[in-house]
């Protein structure tokens, strides 16, 4: 039988609703990565796993939904948005009313939010009337204007826009042609994983394509139907710790 492999989302999965990791879930999760390998699939960057990931042991992560891809710590592969284009559009976004918009660097990233702003970084504030347009991976938005964000054409900025299951007042911007299947193949083949042998747990939109490329998509109980129609089976939620529940029953 080959080793196994788990793929996991973070926030709505793993993490519990305040974005922390169980203490039961981090020894579930160091208990199998003794026997197996684990790999993380995120919308987050690099910078803000490290807190979850130094409680166990992984062989690779998928960051920025596919924009960053890292075999351990080593960056793989990276899918920025087009640096001649970004300006026009965040620009565009700003200007459909009240936004708060953050676009992510791969070790910081700039805030139109001061109250998110840190001195000493990695989150700075700035109005984003001017910014370096090179190597960014994501724009975030939170706003109320949903029909304005739906009606851009994000494909003239070879852009795409992802929709959030959970929160309807978010979105997420990326290269068009990021995905985290894209990032999760482009792990798997520099580490030789079959995706037959890979389990898959989510709970989000952004979730179902790695849900449906690996062998076996689990899906939290927290999540959306319309996520829950993509699995191969249900566990308990996040906030009772549903992966490491799953994990435990079936492969410790």
């Amino acid at each position: 039988m080959n080793k196994k492999t788990l793929v996991l989302d973070l926030d709505g999965t793993l993490l519990k609703n305040d974005k922390s990791i169980s203490e039961y879930t981090a020894h579930i999760l160091q208990q199998f990565s003794q026997i197996g390998n684990i790999i993380i699939a995120t919308g987050r960057s690099i910078y803000r796993i490290g807190k979850y990931t130094s409680q166990f042991q992984t062989v690779g992560s998928v960051n920025n939904n596919g924009g960053a891809v890292y075999k351990g710590n080593e960056l793989l592969s990276k899918y920025d948005i087009n640096p001649n284009k970004i300006k026009d559009l965040v620009h565009k976004i700003q200007s459909l009313g009240e936004t708060e918009v953050s676009i992510w660097y791969p070790t910081t990233n700039l805030c139109t939010n001061p109250q998110y702003a840190r001195p000493e970084g990695p989150t700075y504030y700035s109005t984003l009337e001017d910014f370096d347009t090179h190597e960014i991976q994501k724009i975030t938005v939170f706003t109320k204007e949903r029909e304005g964000m739906l009606n851009i054409n994000y494909h003239d900025y070879d852009c795409k826009l992802l929709l959030n299951a959970h929160e309807l007042d978010f979105f997420a911007i990326m290269n068009e042609h990021v995905t985290k299947k894209q990032g999760l193949m482009d792990l798997l083949d520099a580490l030789k994983i079959n995706p037959e042998d890979c389990i898959a747990f989510g709970d989000d939109f952004n979730d179902i394509d790695i849900l449906e490329l690996c062998g076996k998509g689990i899906v939290v109980a927290n999540a959306p139907d319309a996520i829950k129609e993509h699995a191969d089976e249900i566990c308990l939620s996040n906030e009772e710790d549903g992966v490491a529940h799953w994990i435990e029953e079936n492969l410790l």
